[in-house]
């Protein structure tokens, strides 16, 4: 690991993952300045979601998740030129000048996703037109239903290692989103260098709602749900998943699943641990 990826995965461990923000689209392309009227940080093209954080005048303030090159990155900023996209490679941000980096959220091994910000002026957001079409292409949804999964439930235990695997159920358009059904098979694992594999400390399964909306061609998951657990089980698992799903979550192979999630385990000692 290289001194950059130890400075990225140490910013990324004391990152707190919370915001306050609204969520808009991009009329642009549009400039980001460092204030309002002030110097250019960087561009994002039409169709962007963006997160509003407050209004100054006829300036807002916002922020922008996308990822990014980690060649890219020098002492916390984005360097001049480089360009960030959405998961599934797609340009929406232009570096016009080097921009500090508000927080890094994920980092992969060559990518992190990261957070910048500045200000825009009022006439380049267009409010309340989110998913008006909803098209669904389910190939460039796994590596979107993938790394959310990853960045919720596959974290490291203090007694190992979590892995995550799921079955996609079925996927259905709202009026402005899309609802995202699987189930979800979770893994706790522990390393046993005296044998080289890992051991199974605990397993569950459980039915996952993801909530999406589109986002300049693709797709970001605002959220998710399950079902309660106990007497509410019930309620909960028909308020949120349509008989229809309930009836295809019966055919899933759980065991299939649990291989699947054993093997990631399995290819992360390989590969990271041993």
């Amino acid at each position: 690991m290289t001194m950059d990826m130890k400075y990225l995965v140490g910013v990324f461990l004391m990152v707190i993952l919370s915001s306050n923000c609204d969520a808009e689209i991009i009329d642009g392309p549009a400039n980001i300045r460092t204030q309002p009227d002030g110097e250019m940080l960087f561009s994002i093209e039409d169709g962007t979601y963006i997160n509003v954080v407050r209004l100054e005048n006829d300036w807002y303030m916002i922020n922008l998740c996308a990822w990014v090159e980690i060649e890219n990155i020098e002492n916390n900023e984005l360097i001049k030129g480089s360009s960030l996209t959405t998961i599934t490679n797609q340009n929406i941000c232009s570096i016009i000048n080097s921009t500090a980096i508000d927080r890094i959220l994920y980092v992969s091994e060559n990518r992190a996703r990261v957070q910048i910000s500045g200000y825009t002026f009022k006439s380049n957001l267009r409010e309340n037109e989110i998913c008006r079409n909803v098209e669904i292409d389910t190939n460039s949804l796994k590596p979107l239903i993938q790394y959310y999964l990853e960045n919720e439930f596959e974290k490291r235990r203090e007694c190992g290692f979590r892995f995550v695997s799921y079955h996609l159920i079925d996927i259905i358009p709202e009026s402005t989103s899309i609802s995202i059904y699987l189930w979800v098979f979770i893994g706790d694992f522990r390393f046993r260098h005296y044998d080289s594999t890992p051991s199974l400390n605990s397993s569950g399964s459980v039915a996952v709602k993801l909530n999406a909306i589109k986002q300049n061609g693709s797709f970001v998951i605002t959220s998710f749900e399950s079902p309660q657990s106990g007497e509410g089980y019930g309620e909960s698992m028909a308020k949120l998943f349509p008989e229809t799903v309930r009836e295809k979550i019966r055919l899933v192979d759980q065991k299939q699943l649990r291989r699947e999630t054993e093997q990631k385990a399995k290819t992360y000692y390989e590969r990271v641990i041993k």
